[in-house]
């Protein structure tokens, strides 16, 4: 089974997901605030009871104690009085005294000359400017009217809200604050056993451990090392069923191949009068085609074997290596093995990484041999030479994290282009191949984070075909960075 490409968001909104935190954050100070709120609306309502009723007791013990002063005051024929007193501003209790028919006899400077309230009945008033309240002597013939403006009883009932809500307001953003660190420190745990899971790959899949977990979080943990323990053990048998395939299935394939060259020698001497050179091409069409099946199905074993380990996940190992001496390395292999060690064939490979640095990149070295001879392979088998004479593969190092290889052929139609690295669909099938290749390099490219773009025709012309690796992170460097590690035997011989 294909093993998926992993991807690392640099963030936990990169993919527009929600923050656990955040969300929390948001929902306790929520509701804490909204709790304050009806708090502060409650205590509001309170107070305004609480003032409204101490300053009507204070408009109740004045009135009764002028009650009292009335009663020993004559009473001037002539209108009237006005008690005038220095100091007094719009906020003082005003006073009415009226006789029994009604009519202001006493008041103060401040006070209205209408009576406030006619006829004088014992309680409170509320009357445009004035809160008012009434009391009457103990013969019934005077009455007193202390009233108080209404606008200082206002300012007085919202000082008092606003003495009594505004330590809430202030305490809204601390509370904030405390609920954001209290929330944060209490999910550090989860952030821990988050970065510990962002470290397994393919090549590191121990168990997680993440000490001081929480009871909610050993669950999960427990799960995760089960996992890993399984994905291990699958990988691993699909590791050593590649490796022991590969050795299993050549030997035999190589002894048919090599009983079938013996009989081909064979029957070519036989076929042969005695001292004639020897000719193996006399012999007979079937045995050569013998040959040549078994060489394809020795090729096609082998793809099949690179295609189980592409699948098996074995690009998932990080290691840092250079790209560039890795493809130079495999361009030289397959000349050697194309040309049959005659070092004056024709080249018909170029490499121009340009000036001379080094890309390095993190993967398996191996698997990105096989990613490489793959696409190497697929250009010599499907390209054509130049007519005016040249290598039939191009490899150029396009940017610092781009490499091309590009070969000389018809282009290639839309859908088949778009189905290319479907497994055995091949551009031409008369040109020798398994159609594998491409597949084995899109799995490699998935499981190292690059992409690997296949276009046909090569851009601004007609024919052509062009493979293009981008890696992810790359850094291209002078020539005097650490050598790459040297490929595995197996990845050579695959």
């Amino acid at each position: 089974m294909p093993i998926p490409e992993i991807h690392t968001p640099e963030s936990p909104d990169a993919h527009g997901s929600w923050s656990l935190s955040a969300h929390i954050v948001g929902g306790v100070t929520a509701a804490v605030l909204g709790s304050l709120l009806v708090l502060a609306l409650a205590l509001a309502a309170f107070t305004r009871f609480e003032v409204t009723e101490r300053l009507d007791d204070s408009l109740r013990e004045v009135a009764e104690r002028l009650v009292y002063t009335v009663a020993f005051t004559p009473t001037r024929p002539d209108g009237p009085q006005i008690a005038i007193l220095p100091g007094i501003g719009p906020r003082a209790l005003a006073y009415q005294v009226t006789d029994a028919a009604g009519r202001v006899i006493l008041r103060s400077q401040n006070a209205p000359e209408e009576p406030l309230v006619t006829p004088p009945v014992p309680g409170f008033y509320d009357r445009p400017h004035f809160r008012v309240f009434v009391s009457l002597s103990t013969d019934k013939q005077h009455g007193v009217l202390v009233a108080e403006p209404s606008f200082h009883r206002l300012e007085a009932v919202h000082r008092a809200i606003v003495i009594a809500t505004l330590p809430i307001l202030f305490l809204a953003p601390v509370i904030w604050l405390l609920v954001r660190w209290i929330v944060r420190r209490g999910l550090r745990p989860v952030d821990t056993l988050g970065a510990e899971l962002r470290r397994r790959g393919g090549g590191y899949l121990d168990p997680v451990s993440a000490p001081d977990l929480p009871v909610e979080l050993t669950a999960i943990q427990n799960a995760v090392n089960l996992l890993l323990h399984r994905l291990d053990k699958a990988l691993s048998a699909e590791r050593a069923f590649a490796a022991n395939a590969a050795h299993e299935l050549r030997n035999p394939i190589g002894a048919i191949l090599a009983q079938a060259q013996l009989l081909q020698t064979l029957h070519a001497s036989r076929m042969e009068p005695e001292g004639a050179p020897h000719t193996p091409t006399d012999a007979t069409p079937g045995i050569e085609t013998l040959i040549a099946q078994v060489r394809r199905l020795g090729g096609i074993t082998d793809k099949l074997l690179q295609l189980s380990r592409a699948w098996s996940g074995v690009a998932l190992r990080r290691d840092r290596f250079d790209v560039v001496d890795l493809v130079a390395f495999v361009s030289e292999e397959l000349e050697r093995r194309d040309g049959g060690g005659d070092n004056r064939a024709p080249a018909r490979i170029r490499f121009q990484p340009g000036v001379s640095r080094r890309m390095m990149v993190e993967g398996d070295l191996d698997a990105a041999g096989l990613l490489f001879r793959n696409l190497i392979e697929n250009a010599l088998s499907y390209g054509q030479p130049p007519a005016v004479g040249g290598p039939t593969v191009t490899i150029i190092l396009a940017a610092s994290n781009v490499i091309e290889i590009i070969n000389d052929c018809a282009a290639l139609t839309p859908d088949l282009l778009a189905g290319i690295e479907t497994p055995f669909v091949r551009g031409r099938h008369e040109s020798p191949g398994s159609g594998l290749g491409l597949a084995i390099a899109t799995t490699i490219a998935a499981q190292m984070n690059a992409r690997l773009d296949l276009i046909s025709p090569i851009p601004g012309t007609t024919r052509g075909f062009l493979a293009r690796i981008t890696f992810p992170g790359l850094q291209a460097t002078s020539a005097l960075s650490t050598p790459a590690r040297t490929m595995s035997a197996s990845a050579r011989r695959h």
